[in-house]
This record gives C-alpha cells, sequence and structure tokens, in this order.
C-alpha cells in the first residue's frame, strides 16, 4: 500500500526508478593515506547526465566516456582536509575506473590525503538534475562506521 502512495506522486518521466539516490562506500586507510570512493549510479540517469542526451536514448547501454564521467563526479564530490597551520586543503582525486552492472554504473575514484583529521565531504552527484535526489555515503576509517546523507540543499559535511 505505501509503495502505491508513493508512486501516485511521482511524475512519470521517473516510473523506471521512482528514488533518485546514489550510495558511496568511502575507506581511508590512514596507513597508507588513500581514500578509495566506490559510488553506484542509476545508469539511464547519470548516462543521460554526462552525455547530454535524453535518458531513454539506446545508446545509454554503452558506458559514456571515462573523461567525461570523471569530470562530471570531480566537479561534484569534494573531500577537504586541512594541513598543518589549519589551511584547508581539497583532496585530489583520481580515476580508478568504471564499471556497468545491470541499471547500474559502478564508478571508482581515489585520493590521497595524509589525514582526514576535521575532513568534511560535500556530495552534489545528480542533485543538479533531480530535486528530490539523496546520496548516501557509508564511510569506513579508524573508528566506527558510519553513513552521512545528502540532499539538494546540504553543503560539506563532516567526514567522521
Amino acid at each position: 500500500m505505501l509503495a502505491a502512495v508513493l508512486l501516485l506522486g511521482v511524475p512519470a518521466s521517473a516510473s523506471a526508478h521512482p528514488l533518485h539516490t546514489t550510495i558511496s562506500t568511502v575507506l581511508y586507510t590512514a596507513e597508507t593515506g588513500v581514500l578509495a570512493v566506490s559510488i553506484r549510479l542509476f545508469a539511464d540517469d547519470f548516462s543521460a547526465v554526462v552525455s547530454g542526451r535524453p535518458a531513454a536514448d539506446p545508446r545509454h547501454d554503452a558506458l559514456p566516456p571515462d573523461s567525461a564521467m570523471f569530470r562530471y563526479v570531480i566537479q561534484r564530490l569534494e573531500f577537504v582536509t586541512r594541513d598543518d597551520r589549519g589551511t584547508p586543503i581539497r583532496v585530489p582525486l583520481t580515476w580508478c575506473g568504471a564499471k556497468r552492472d545491470g541499471a547500474v554504473i559502478v564508478v571508482c575514484v581515489r585520493g590521497a590525503a595524509r589525514t582526514l583529521r576535521d575532513a568534511q565531504v560535500r556530495n552534489r552527484l545528480m542533485s543538479d538534475v533531480f530535486n528530490d535526489q539523496i546520496n548516501m555515503m557509508k564511510v569506513t576509517r579508524a573508528g566506527p562506521r558510519h553513513t552521512l546523507l545528502f540532499t539538494r540543499r546540504d553543503g560539506a559535511k563532516p567526514l567522521g
């Protein structure tokens, strides 16, 4: 019953999947200073945004070019830490690939950071397209795991 109620309020263009969400897994290994991020995005939505073609375009069965996917991700996903003097430093991200997994594209980016003390993250993936976008980040680093949720209006949040 709840599903029926939720679907009634969804525009026809979003009926393929009424939720607009990404799920990211963030793993930071202090010993190596590696920040690894895996992002799961709906393939049709992500391909449409990156390629500029409509989501119904059959060419979305193929992955967009890596350079276009990477450019989109680094413009909307940002990790910021601080140096010894407290000056904010954006963690540069590098591309480590993408693959199609059914209705999802899994994107991988990595960064190098000496520390994530006082680090913050901003996740605006797909928020420029969907008003109801929710981005979930599962963060694993020293200490307990935790989850961050981002909506369109959210700014940077402590990485925890």
